[in-house]
This record gives C-alpha cells, sequence and structure tokens, in this order.
C-alpha cells in the first residue's frame, strides 16, 4: 500500500521529479487549452483600445481601490 505523504512533501517530490516550474507548466497548459482569445487573455485590441491583459491590469487596479474604500 502507498503511504500517504502531506500536502508540503507531495509538492516537494513532484517538484523534484518533473523540475521547479511543473506547476507554472502545466497552468500554462490550462490556460492555453482551453481557449485564449476569449476574456483577460485575448491578444486582440478590444473596443477601449486595450488587449486583454491590459484590461486585466485596470480591472485589477479598480477592484482594489474599491477594497480600500470599503475597508476605511
Amino acid at each position: 500500500m502507498v503511504e500517504k505523504q502531506s500536502k508540503p512533501n507531495r509538492v516537494e517530490s513532484l517538484k523534484a521529479k518533473y523540475g521547479e516550474d511543473y506547476f507554472k507548466r502545466i497552468g500554462s497548459r490550462g490556460g492555453k487549452k482551453s481557449n485564449p482569445n476569449k476574456g483577460f487573455g485575448c491578444p486582440v485590441t478590444g473596443k477601449g483600445g486595450l488587449t486583454g491583459p491590459e484590461r486585466a491590469v485596470k480591472s485589477g487596479q479598480k477592484s482594489r481601490r474599491t477594497k480600500r474604500k470599503k475597508e476605511e
């Protein structure tokens, strides 16, 4: 029977087996597979003159601003 490992031990063993960038690679693969031309991953310039990553930055700034206002 295989002995269960705690989460930190599993992470260490996966990184040792597949390399330090293992989780980065599998996350990237999943994001590219689903459809990279939608939402914040879209490289096409939209109505506002921004690409997806640029829209993501703007949205994050707005979100952080409203969060700070609520905390005060």
